[in-house]
This record gives structure tokens, C-alpha cells and sequence, in this order.
């Protein structure tokens, strides 16, 4: 157990590594909004380092409450078909309620995401789609290394630990891993509630990825997300 978990630290560490060399190369390479981007990409490879540390003991937790800790592809109880199913469901489903929300309530970005990628009249450069490509992988790394394999784990075995029942352990570390997800993402989107019930509709479906396919899967279904509702988002603002 101790080298499964060794082997996938490292293999995380090494891909974050990977990428953020190749990100510093399109940096340079970049010159339009160079400060904002060089801002962004430092913040990443500090959070990254910062997130690493605790993935060990995410894999280690994870191992208690009976979440996959091996590959995608292997180690899973069910098959290919059940797995694509459960995947199609888990992105879907988060994707389909952000559609409704984002075309029911009217919306404007926050006072976050024009800090990050300028004003939204500015139309798109190529430096703003690397910031958005940087951003989108980046975030569904981390923040599932953070809110699902370290918080959702080790909360749920702490519980479990104490002698909750596994699914009322991992109900309420899935309700507290989502919240804090949910209040981290302020200031994207005004109103503010309308992010909140995205991300949290998104944190509840990446919480069941986690635990019943997990880390690969539940970065997959974040990363596609990332990409695919921004792009719903901007379909919806263009057809209003």
C-alpha cells in the first residue's frame, strides 16, 4: 500500500512539474498581458507545491474510507461500460444545471475573474486563451488534490475513525469539502449565489467521482467541466 501510494505521489508530482514547465515555455513565448500571466503561474506553482504535501495523506485517507487509489483503468470493480456510464453521469449532470441556471438568472462576471481575465468586452487574444487553459487545468488538479483526495479522505476516515458509519462519514465530509469549494469560488460570477449553487451542484458529483472512481476520474470530470460550461455559459450571454 505505502508503494501505490509512493508511486502515485510522484507520478501527480511529476505531471504538475511537466506542466509547469511547459507553461513557463508559452509564457515566454506570450507577450500580450505578460504580468497577469507571469502573476497567475507563479500563484500555480506555489499552490501546486503547497498541495503536493498533502497528497500522500489524501491516498493514504483514501485507502481507509475504500476509495480506488490505483490508475483509472485499473483496480475498479466494475467495467469499462458501468465506468464510462458513471463519468458520462457525473460530468453531465453538473453540466446540464449549470445551462439552466446560467439561461434562468441573469449574470455578469465578478470582480475575481475580471481581475484575472481582463473585462469581458476585451474579446479574446491568445494570451487570454493560455490564462484560460492554464487556469482551467491547473484548478482541476489542485483543487481536487485539496477538496476531494485530502479533505473529503481524511475527513471521512476521521469520522469513519471514530465510529460514524461510512456513509453517514462520507455524507457529511462530501457536504463540508463542497461548502468550502463552493465559498472559495466568490467573485467569479455576479450574483454571487448563483456560483455558489454551481459549484456546489459540480463539488457534490466530483465528492461521488472520488470516492467511487477515484483522483483520475474526478480531475477528468473537473477539467472537462472547466472547459465545457464556460463555453455554455458564453452561448447562453450570446443568445440572451
Amino acid at each position: 500500500m505505502a508503494a501505490i501510494v509512493a508511486r502515485r505521489a510522484g507520478r501527480f508530482a511529476f505531471g504538475l512539474i511537466l506542466f509547469h514547465l511547459l507553461a513557463g515555455a508559452a509564457l515566454m513565448a506570450t507577450n500580450a498581458r505578460s504580468q497577469i500571466l507571469l502573476t497567475v503561474w507563479l500563484n500555480s506553482v506555489f499552490l501546486s507545491v503547497a498541495t503536493i504535501a498533502l497528497l500522500p495523506a489524501g491516498l493514504a485517507a483514501a485507502a481507509m474510507i475504500r476509495s480506488p487509489i490505483l490508475p483509472l483503468l485499473r483496480g475498479q470493480r466494475r467495467g469499462p461500460r458501468a465506468r464510462a456510464l458513471l463519468l458520462s453521469g457525473l460530468l453531465g449532470l453538473p453540466l446540464l444545471a449549470s445551462t439552466i441556471l446560467f439561461s434562468w438568472a441573469a449574470w455578469n462576471p465578478g470582480e475575481t475573474a475580471e481581475q484575472i481575465f481582463g473585462p469581458a468586452d476585451r474579446g479574446l487574444t491568445p494570451a487570454t486563451v493560455l490564462l484560460f487553459v492554464c487556469v482551467a487545468l491547473s484548478a482541476a488538479v489542485l483543487e481536487e488534490i485539496l477538496y476531494r483526495q485530502y479533505l473529503l479522505c481524511r475527513l471521512g476516515a476521521m469520522l469513519v475513525g471514530l465510529g460514524l458509519p461510512r456513509l453517514a462519514a462520507l455524507t457529511a465530509a462530501t457536504a463540508l469539502s463542497t461548502a468550502l469549494f463552493a465559498l472559495a469560488h466568490g467573485g467569479m460570477v455576479e450574483p454571487a449565489w448563483l456560483k455558489y449553487t454551481q459549484t456546489a451542484i459540480l463539488g457534490v458529483a466530483l465528492a461521488i467521482a472520488q470516492v467511487r472512481l477515484g483522483l483520475e476520474s474526478a480531475v477528468a470530470i473537473h477539467l472537462a467541466f472547466n472547459i465545457l460550461a464556460p463555453s455554455a455559459m458564453l452561448v447562453v450571454r450570446l443568445a440572451q
